[in-house]
């Protein structure tokens, strides 16, 4: 379904009063971090705020406190970072709350990238699980967002690369989770390498197959989106009317989305503040 450009203004009208109920959830039901980045996604809070807030949680060696159930909680979407060490899945998660908030150029990056070298394991991965789901997650997103710093080492990347080299198959992401198309896309996105063509179109049809199967959310999709800082993926064919409008449907009567999630409220604040990005992305780009 794609809307006709009389529609647009229509379709951004419904986006802008989505935006003020989902901003009203988050309020309500999120973390003071939450509520700060929605402030500066809808500008009513200086960016600086935000980013400062993120920068503030480093430690001395770089890294960010965190836990895997918080990180799956916080990114959401079948993310199965659970074993993953808290010190790892947390600066995965400054790292994209700095990316959401365009400030991967921070200082902070630089000690966040130097703690992240001196953590990758010798097969070019992190994370220590002997599932390999698990890290091939944390290793896609974290190569992902390394690549986009542009101060990153090439060895670290190349290590990186290696890994997710020896753990592609069109297979592994065909009918798959969502957490394996977005780790292999976000990676590939980001980084160049010589199977980046053939993994980006793979993912980028099987991310639309499952967006039209129902099998992932349009949030979920908007997310991966988000991610790989892009509005379309090769083999990707869904147009920003079409997921704008699937997103906008899918918010629940209380302003939040991802209405199914386990754990109540405070579990769907992530998926909102994704919501929020993706619907003001998606709406730029009509």
């Amino acid at each position: 379904m794609s809307v006709s450009v009389s529609d647009w203004e229509s379709l951004r009208a419904e986006a802008a009063t989505a935006l003020e109920s989902a901003f009203a959830f988050i309020e309500k039901h999120g973390d003071e971090l939450a509520r700060l980045r929605t402030q500066v996604f809808l500008q009513a809070a200086p960016p600086g705020q935000a980013v400062d807030a993120v920068a503030a949680g480093q430690r001395a060696d770089g890294s960010f406190p965190g836990s895997g159930p918080l990180l799956a909680e916080a990114l959401g979407y079948e993310t199965p970072v659970s074993l993953a060490p808290p010190e790892v899945t947390g600066t995965l998660f400054a790292l994209g709350a700095l990316a959401d908030l365009k400030a991967l150029h921070h200082p902070a990056v630089e000690g966040a990238v130097s703690f992240l070298a001196a953590r990758q394991a010798e097969d070019g991965g992190w994370g220590t699980a002997p599932d390999d789901e698990d890290r091939i997650f944390l290793t896609g997103m974290l190569g992902g967002f390394l690549g986009r710093t542009r101060i990153v080492r090439p060895a670290v990347l190349d290590g990186a690369g290696r890994f997710l080299e020896a753990h592609w198959s069109p297979e592994r992401i065909e009918g798959g989770r969502w957490s394996r198309i977005t780790a292999f896309t976000h990676f590939f996105t980001n980084v160049h390498h010589e199977l980046s063509d053939e993994a980006l179109q793979w993912c980028g049809r099987e991310l639309e197959r499952g967006f039209r199967t129902g099998r992932f959310e349009a949030v979920a999709v908007a997310r991966t989106l988000i991610d790989c800082d892009a509005a379309a993926l090769p083999g990707f064919g869904v147009p920003p009317d079409e997921l704008l409008a699937a997103l906008l449907r899918q918010q629940g009567g209380d302003g939040g989305f991802a209405e199914l999630a386990a754990g109540g409220p405070t579990a769907r604040v992530a998926p909102s503040l994704d919501a929020v990005v993706a619907i003001l992305a998606l709406s730029a780009a009509l």
